[in-house]
This record gives structure tokens, sequence and C-alpha cells, in this order.
């Protein structure tokens, strides 16, 4: 299923984000996920680096993905990578140790 229009929130944690989601085929409600770093901090900022990504959606069945966060001017980019689905990226904005920011499908190919 295709999202058009899903929100996150992502709080980070000595090397993990932890957070939540949710999107146009959700009704409202928010669903887990966590991201461990993969390898050692890359620059200052906390959040950007490459992380191994899991989350569940109402049915209750974990999902993974890596998940890729840069920075650039203020502005966040997140993307998360799957060979075998449709993957995801989006765009955030900090505040205080948290992420909030939206996001869309994108196609493999």
């Amino acid at each position: 299923m295709a999202v058009k229009n899903g929100i996150f929130k992502l709080i980070f944690m000595d090397g993990v984000l932890i957070g939540n989601y949710s999107n146009e085929h959700n009704n409202g409600v928010f669903y887990p996920e966590c991201a461990r770093r993969i390898g050692s901090k890359m620059m200052d900022d906390d959040f950007v680096g490459e992380y191994d990504d899991v989350w569940f959606e109402e049915d209750h069945t974990p999902h993974t993905a890596k998940l890729i966060i840069t920075l650039k001017d203020n502005i966040y980019t997140l993307n998360w990578e799957n060979p075998n689905k449709p993957a995801f990226k989006g765009i955030a904005q900090r505040v205080d140790n948290t992420l909030y920011g939206t996001y869309v499908s994108i196609e493999n190919k």
C-alpha cells in the first residue's frame, strides 16, 4: 500500500531512535518504530547516520529497512531502503532531541 501522507516522531537515545508513525491507512493510530545505529557516529549531529530500522503495522507484523539520515541547511532527509518492497523518503526538523517529519512511499526500480 502506497503512503501519500505519513507523519513520524523519532527520539534519539544512546545510538537508538525510538518513535512512532502514522499515515492515511492507519485511521489516526500511531505505531511503534525503533532503529539502531549501524557503526559509529558519523558527525557531530546525533541523528545523522545509517540505522537498522524495524516497525510494526496494524497486524503486528514486523517490517525492516535500512534508514539513512542526512542533514543539510537544518533539514533532515530520511530514506528507508528495502530492496524487496516499496520504501519511503521523508523530511524532518529537529526540536531539542526529537525529529518531527513527514514521509511518502517511493517505488523501488
